[in-house]
C-alpha cells in the first residue's frame, strides 16, 4: 500500500513539473482570428452537417490551436492577426453513399486546406511580419500519428497550423 503511495506522489509530481513547463512555454500573446465568410468556405461539415453549431466547433478548434502555437513561438507582448479565407477539413462526404451519410471518406484526393492572410506586430503594434499562407497536406494519411487522434474534429487542419506555426514563426522570428 505504501508502494502504491510513493508511485502515485512521484507521478503527480511529474504531472506538475511537466504543466509548469508547458506554461513556461506560453508566452503572453494576443491572437485574433476572423473567420470572413464561412459560407464560402469549401467544407467545415461535422458528421455531414455544417450549421452555426459545427462552424462555432470548428472555429473555436482552429482559435485555439492559433492561440496555443503563438503562445509558443511568439515573442512575450507580441500579436498575431489572422484572416481565414478557406477552409477544407480532409475527407469528404460522399454523395453517392447514402448509407455512409455522415461518415467523412479519407481518400488522398481529398486533402485538408487551409487558406489564410496573417500580420505579426511586435509590442509597439508595428507589423514584423506579414503574409498568405496556403497549407495543403496531400500525404495526410501517411504520416505518423496517434490513431486515436486522427478521430480528432478538424485534426488534419490543425496539424497544418501547427506545422506552419513551427516553421514559419517558430524560424523567422529567431
Amino acid at each position: 500500500m505504501k508502494t502504491t503511495k510513493r508511485v502515485f506522489a512521484g507521478l503527480l509530481t511529474i504531472a506538475l513539473a511537466l504543466s509548469s513547463v508547458d506554461a513556461a512555454h506560453q508566452r503572453d500573446v494576443t491572437v485574433s482570428i476572423d473567420f470572413g465568410n464561412p459560407s464560402g468556405f469549401s467544407d467545415i461539415e461535422i458528421d455531414g452537417f455544417s450549421g452555426d453549431k459545427e462552424q462555432s466547433i470548428i472555429f473555436d478548434l482552429l482559435r485555439g490551436e492559433f492561440e496555443e502555437n503563438a503562445g509558443t513561438y511568439l515573442p512575450h507582448g507580441y500579436t498575431l492577426n489572422v484572416k481565414i479565407q478557406d477552409i477544407d477539413l480532409a475527407g469528404y462526404h460522399e454523395p453517392l453513399y447514402p448509407r455512409f451519410d455522415g461518415v467523412r471518406i479519407m481518400k488522398s484526393i481529398y486533402p485538408p486546406r487551409l487558406n489564410f492572410s496573417y500580420a505579426i506586430l511586435d509590442d509597439d503594434q508595428l507589423i514584423v511580419e506579414e503574409g498568405n499562407s496556403s497549407l495543403s497536406n496531400v500525404s495526410y494519411l501517411h504520416g505518423f500519428s496517434l490513431s486515436s487522434r486522427r478521430n480528432d474534429t478538424a485534426y488534419y487542419v490543425r496539424s497544418l497550423i501547427k506545422d506552419w506555426a513551427r516553421q514559419d514563426l517558430g524560424y523567422k522570428l529567431k
